[in-house]
Parts: structure tokens; sequence; C-alpha cells
């Protein structure tokens, strides 16, 4: 099983100890998890993916490299890897509450492992950023056999 998700816009970026589900990385959670779930449906995928996976990130954007302006820069390669990660499974128990746009996609709520059950599934990561005139990212996504 692999899968390509290509998205316009910054891919969630975990950052310290706030929640990707609540906030400004709310709706990029959102977006990132209406896609895959899209994606998964064209392929015939039911459920989350039991087996290890293979996760290839390139995020590309005016400023991959001065977080000193943070309106432009994409964020730190491993926050969006910790993003990206967080944003496929299902939230952390303890997470209090989402945020109001999930309410409208129950079948992407924070409480459905959308992808994995758990992030240790993830065995490899390979991510790249690369300077470009707009913000966006393409995800793959393999299964090992």
């Amino acid at each position: 099983m692999k899968m390509r998700v290509e998205m316009d816009g910054r891919p969630p970026n975990k950052r310290k100890a706030k929640s990707i589900w609540r906030g400004p990385m709310a709706k990029r959670v959102l977006n990132l998890r209406l896609a895959i779930l899209e994606e998964k449906k064209k392929s015939g995928i039911r459920g989350p993916i039991k087996q290890r996976i293979r996760m290839m990130l390139n995020v590309y954007g005016p400023n991959i490299d001065n977080p000193k302006l943070p309106q432009t820069y994409v964020g730190d390669i491993d926050s969006l890897v910790a993003g990206i990660c967080d944003s496929i499974r299902k939230a952390d128990h303890n997470m209090v509450r989402p945020s109001l746009a999930f309410e409208d996609h129950p079948e992407v709520g924070h409480d459905k492992p959308l992808l994995i059950t758990d992030d240790s599934q993830v065995v490899r990561v390979a991510a790249t950023k690369s300077e470009s005139g707009r913000d966006r990212y393409v995800l793959v996504i393999e299964a090992e056999d």
C-alpha cells in the first residue's frame, strides 16, 4: 500500500506543549485528515493500517530557514514530522477538547485512528524543506509488506 497526498499550505507543526487539535494548527490537521480519508477511499483502504510504515515528507515554502520571520517560516523539520505523525493517528486520551472545526467532520474526528493506531508504526522518515514561491507539501506513506 502506498499513498500520496499533495496539499496547499503548510503542514501541521507540533509546537512545544500546545495541542495540534486546537488553535491555529487545527485547520491544518483537519485539511490533512480530510485529504487522507479521500485517498483511503480511492485506494480501498478500510480502517487504520496495521503494518509498519515509511513516511516521506517534502515541504515547500518561501522561507525554510529563518524562524525570525514567523509569518512565512515553514517550521523546523522535526516539528513538521511530529505534527504529521500526530495528525494521522488519534489524539492522545488526555486532550481536553478539539477545535469546533472537527464537529462538522466526525469521520476524521480526533478520536479516530485515521491512518495508523500509534506513531511507533513509523519506522522510517525522510523529510526535506525546499524553497518555493508558495507553501505546499507532499506526503507519501508506504506500508511495509
